[in-house]
């Protein structure tokens, strides 16, 4: 049997589902952000509070800058930004490290204008787990409807005249589905 999965909002991450706390209160389901998130998001509010009260030490200051660098590079590869929630241990500062030069590896990579949607940001990293047809005709044809529409015909040619403020990411988005595609029938 499969491993239950779901993928966190703030980190993009597909992990098993018990990574994930239960709703309070008999609702069904789980949180959309990770454990391991909510450590981050538990510290830098422990954090902002020792700063507002003029009792935090150079080191920790330090750490929640880390923290907000981390979350910057989060926002700019279109994740949403974090929800703090209850106290718990909170990652080491190596590990804040790592993520962090992780995040800012993508936003490089992706080399998209900060001004792109987050929707569209997003579905350049977003764990790709459906079968390649749903991306194509369901995804990227939604995307593209609503990020690249018909703005008129040419009367010359009587073509339509696209809004191509966004076309260089769907266009990325676009190759990644194909060749999310191609793997995915080599798997087979």
């Amino acid at each position: 049997m499969d491993k239950i999965t779901k993928i966190c909002k703030q980190c993009g991450e597909l992990k098993p589902i018990d990574q994930f706390r239960k709703y309070y209160g008999g609702r069904k389901g789980t949180y959309k952000i990770c454990k391991f998130c909510e450590k981050i998001n538990s510290r830098e509010k422990y954090l902002r509070r020792k700063e507002n009260n003029d009792t935090i030490t150079d080191a920790e200051h330090i750490e929640l800058e880390k923290i907000h660098t981390l979350w910057e590079y989060q926002r700019a590869i279109g994740l949403e930004p974090p929800r703090v929630n209850k106290h718990s241990k909170s990652p080491s500062i190596e590990e804040l490290d790592k993520l962090t030069q992780e995040y800012a590896k993508r936003a490089k990579d992706v080399k998209v204008s900060a001004e792109a949607p987050p929707e569209l940001t997003a579905w350049l990293f977003r764990p790709l787990t459906k079968t390649p047809e749903y991306y194509q005709d369901v995804i990227y044809e939604k995307l593209q409807k609503k990020y690249r529409p018909i703005l008129r015909i040419d009367e010359e040619t009587m073509l339509p005249v696209y809004d191509d403020t966004y076309r260089d990411i769907l266009q990325k988005i676009l190759e990644r589905f194909d060749k999310y595609e191609d793997e995915y029938y080599e798997r087979r």
